[in-house]
């Protein structure tokens, strides 16, 4: 008997591929567009709230180059005519307030100062929790000696 080997099979080639009708990528739902929109949206406000607080602040921060001797004659003060060359008139106006108002005590400095300075701390604490930072964790820890704990004298009672 002779065996006969078998060829090994080929391969099939495809040379269509069968199609079905056309391929749509389904839409985004509303309701997530929507919340897309909004977290962008508030995220740009955040944003610009940002820069308006670090604003204020940088401005007030200027309060050493000022000169109170000038209080009421800003144009004579060469950190105004400084702040005009490196901000413009109007900025430098505004910039030179700010500064004015950081030399004044606390109890007399505007609200806003303080406000600004609230906001861009705590948008800078929001960020640093939002990129995984440390998560802060307010801790108290109360130790109380005997003797701060008053003594009360002892009486026996009898119970009838």
């Amino acid at each position: 008997m002779t065996e006969r080997k078998a060829k090994p099979e080929e391969p099939k080639q495809v040379t269509h591929l069968p199609v079905s009708g056309p391929v749509l990528a389904k839409a985004p739902d509303a309701a997530v567009s929507l919340a897309r929109a909004n977290k962008d949206r508030l995220i740009s406000l955040r944003d610009e709230l940002y820069r308006e607080s670090m604003t204020v602040m940088n401005h007030a921060m200027r309060f050493g180059d000022i000169d109170p001797q000038y209080a009421q004659q800003k144009e004579l003060d060469p950190a105004f005519a400084k702040m005009a060359r490196d901000l413009g008139d109007e900025d430098a106006q505004k910039a030179y307030r700010l500064a004015q108002y950081a030399c004044l005590p606390g109890a007399d400095a505007p609200v806003g100062l303080k406000l600004a300075a609230v906001v861009a701390v705590g948008i800078m604490k929001a960020n640093a929790q939002e990129k995984g930072g440390t998560h802060v964790l307010n801790v108290s820890k109360v130790v109380l000696s005997a003797d701060a704990l008053p003594a009360f004298e002892e009486r026996e009672v009898e119970h009838e």
